[in-house]
């Protein structure tokens, strides 16, 4: 994904732009989903995964480094990723920085 903006199909030749908007774009596949990140962004509120769908260990979501050095900031204000759901894993290079005083990534689990 080149992050950027809000456009996009999901190909090789017409990246999604933005991180959320892939994960508003895509559902969870059987075997998971893989957002490959390239490019700077900064989100004004958590990424969500609500559109997407619940990522499980059969089903994992991994937030990976394309090419570069991707970094997702959150804007000194906002977490970059607050859930509730397993399995998120973020292959890096990929900053992840500028969140003021809230947790980078917050991930909960209640039962």
């Amino acid at each position: 994904m080149d992050i950027g903006g809000t456009s996009g199909s999901g190909t090789s030749g017409d990246p999604y732009s933005e991180l959320q908007h892939a994960m508003d774009s895509t559902s969870l596949g059987a075997g998971g989903t893989r957002f490959l990140v390239k490019g700077s962004q900064s989100v004004s509120s958590a990424l969500s995964l609500t559109t997407h769908g619940a990522s499980s260990f059969t089903q994992p979501v991994i937030i990976e480094n394309w090419s570069g050095s991707p970094a997702i900031s959150g804007g000194g204000t906002t977490s970059i990723l607050t859930t509730n759901y397993d399995c998120i894993y973020w292959i890096g290079p990929l900053k992840l920085h500028t969140t003021g005083s809230n947790d980078i990534i917050n991930m909960y689990r209640y039962s």
